[in-house]
């Protein structure tokens, strides 16, 4: 099941992607920007880099998404659905194999987000469906501002 463009609480921007599976719920941010994307380890920790511009702020707006969509889920169970946020770059150059983890977010493939979604899971189709409804409720569609 996947939800597009739902509104943050308190219209505070949207949520490109939401992806209700047996696997898990996946919050997925999907950015435009074209080149070279990589992760590099500086002193200040890991950092997000595409075409050698720090885009590492991408994953810290991670947080407030991730925040939303587990307050949305209070009271479903969804022990068997953990939630992960993703950022996807399908205009993206990637320069390493495997996929680059910032702060614990994995930076994407469209091709590497679809095998994440179809990997087998534990909750059962009733189960993505309470998660979706709940999901749909909560995170309605963005109407912009």
């Amino acid at each position: 099941m996947i939800l597009s463009g739902c509104q943050m609480p308190g219209g505070k921007g949207d949520i490109d992607l939401l992806a209700i599976s047996p696997s898990g719920i996946y919050i997925i941010d999907v950015k435009a920007h074209a080149g070279r994307v990589e992760r590099r380890d500086t002193l200040r920790g890991a950092r997000l880099y595409v075409d050698d511009r720090d885009k590492t702020l991408f994953v810290s707006g991670m947080r407030g998404q991730t925040d939303a969509v587990t307050n949305a889920l209070d009271g479903v169970d969804t022990h068997a659905q953990p939630v992960t946020p993703l950022l996807c770059f399908p205009h993206g150059r990637f320069v390493r194999l495997g996929v680059p983890k910032v702060d614990g977010v994995p930076v994407l493939t469209p091709a590497q987000v679809l095998t994440r979604l179809r990997l087998a899971g534990q909750a059962s189709p009733a189960a993505v469906d309470r998660a979706a409804r709940r999901l749909a409720e909560r995170l309605p569609p963005f109407t912009g501002s």
